[in-house]
């Protein structure tokens, strides 16, 4: 990992962790960014609606949708989390983010550093330290960690197997990501 100015280089913690996760096609990367956009809307997501606005099949984006881990459907099928976001009351979790004046759950304390990035919007972070349960705050712009209450939270995590992240994202990664934290934690 690479420290600079004694700052963790998130870019350098991507980089090393991103060959666990699985390789998206070009479509697959609009896809999963329309996706992402769509959730933030805080609705289910019906399938007609991605392929429409991806101008693709409805049963080019099931098989996709189908084969892809870490979706989460409702009893309707549509889609009500993906890859660390998750729409209101889908999934309970102490890291929250609210972007656009509405309240998300991420599935861990790291989604909530990349996916203001993903969404191109601002989000305020509301996390808890597992070890005090004193809240944790952050505004996270797409380009930075903007501010951060309490001075000196941090947050750490392991790197999981590959095969296992594919099968269940949710316990092997997120389950390896310890909640932000305030210093000293």
């Amino acid at each position: 990992m690479v420290i600079t100015n004694g700052k963790v280089d998130l870019d350098e913690v991507a980089k090393s962790i991103v060959g666990v996760f699985p390789l998206l096609d070009l479509f697959e990367q609009r896809m999963s960014l329309e996706l992402y956009c769509l959730l933030a809307q805080c609705e289910p997501v019906q399938r007609s609606t991605l392929a429409e606005r991806l101008g693709a099949l409805v049963e080019t984006v099931n098989g996709i949708l189908d084969d892809w881990p870490s979706v989460f459907f409702d009893s309707q099928q549509r889609v009500v989390g993906y890859w660390g976001l998750a729409i209101p009351g889908c999934y309970t979790n102490p890291h929250n983010l609210t972007v656009g004046g509405r309240r998300h759950s991420a599935w861990c304390a790291w989604d909530t550093l990349f996916l203001p990035q993903l969404l191109g919007q601002t989000a305020e972070i509301e996390s808890s330290s597992p070890a005090s349960g004193d809240s944790i705050r952050l505004t996270v712009t797409p380009e930075a960690v903007a501010q951060v209450d309490p001075a000196g939270a941090h947050m750490s995590f392991l790197l999981p197997d590959a095969a296992a992240i594919q099968k269940d994202v949710v316990t092997t990664f997120c389950g390896c990501v310890a909640t932000l934290g305030a210093a000293g934690w």
